[in-house]
């Protein structure tokens, strides 16, 4: 039995992970976890490096991503080695940071395979591909676990490592050169 429900959720995770990805670049933030609640992801996050919340709160302030002002205050815990966030990305969030990723990209040569936006993309053209609902990403060291949730209810989870990202990357923008033609 097909869940009716998921049927109009698929076809966008891969613009809104790509999203959610630039915005933990511009926070130069670590991924922990996503969890899609409804129509919004909430995202764990730490910082690489040592920050103070005055400088953390003042960076996103004068920086280009100043949305994501609007949404940490209260939501992270300093420590003496990072910041751990938790980040609330709400429909509207996803599409602006989408506007602005699209700005930056529009004279940008070749994607990093390997950066945060890429590899979320990925895996939300992955997910896509299944016609699934994405439920949650973790890392597990350089590895992404994913949960998604197929048409027919049934849950799966995937540990994507590097080697299989970076395939599911060249099949990806293979299709979008016109090289490819298989199905992720």
């Amino acid at each position: 039995m097909i869940n009716e429900g998921l049927v109009h959720d698929v076809k966008h995770y891969a613009k809104a992970l790509r999203a959610i990805g630039n915005g933990l670049e511009a926070l130069e933030a670590e991924l922990i976890e996503i969890k899609c609640e409804a129509e919004n992801y909430i995202v764990r996050a730490k910082t690489r490096s040592q920050v103070s919340e005055i400088s953390l709160l003042n960076d996103l302030r004068n920086g280009d991503f100043r949305i994501m002002w609007q949404i940490l205050p209260g939501r992270y815990q300093s420590s003496e080695s990072s910041v751990a966030m938790e980040l609330p990305y709400t429909p509207e969030i996803v599409d602006q940071l989408e506007s602005a990723g699209r700005a930056r990209r529009q004279n940008a040569g070749r994607p990093d395979p390997y950066s945060t936006p890429t590899a979320l993309r990925v895996i939300g053209a992955y997910i896509d591909s299944k016609e699934a609902r994405l439920r949650q990403i973790s890392r597990r060291d350089e590895s992404m676990i994913i949960q998604y949730e197929t048409p027919q209810g049934d849950c799966h989870t995937e540990e994507l490592t590097p080697p299989l990202l970076y395939a599911l990357f060249v099949r990806m923008y293979g299709k979008r050169s016109g090289q490819g033609s298989e199905k992720m």
